[in-house]
């Protein structure tokens, strides 16, 4: 992702198609941190398709947007105070704030385990009747 901003810096017209790749490339990582290896057959080809989990996903397409909009407010705050020196596009800068705060959920944070943890011991269980 880091890479990626680098090239916004040295050829800034990229710099849209590299916050779509990074935005997305942050969802996958969000999203598929946590989650067991995927089987495998003796080809190494992909056996199983796991479910779509909808939880996880709202949760993370949530992560991903609020730091989106953080990140071109941000940018646009930045230009407004003047504290951008205007040989730098806008589209590089918001780009690397962007991809910037993307980079610490997609490091570090698991969709997949907060579900199951509430799950078990938040939420209360339900009695079976009959």
């Amino acid at each position: 992702m880091l890479g990626l901003v680098l090239a916004t810096w040295i050829a800034p017209s990229c710099g849209g198609t590299v916050l779509v790749l990074n935005v997305f490339s942050a969802m996958g990582f969000i999203y598929q941190r946590g989650e067991p290896e995927v089987v495998r057959d003796d080809l190494g080809q992909i056996g199983e398709v796991k479910p779509f989990k909808a939880r996880e996903f709202g949760l993370m397409a949530t992560i991903t947007f609020l730091t989106w909009l953080w990140g071109r407010n941000y940018t646009k705050r930045l230009y407004a105070m003047g504290v951008v020196a205007r040989w730098i596009p806008e589209v590089v800068l918001k780009t690397s704030i962007i991809s910037a705060g993307l980079l610490l959920p997609a490091l570090f944070v698991r969709v997949q385990t907060i579900f199951p943890y509430l799950d078990d011991y938040v939420l209360p269980k339900k009695k079976k009747t009959g």
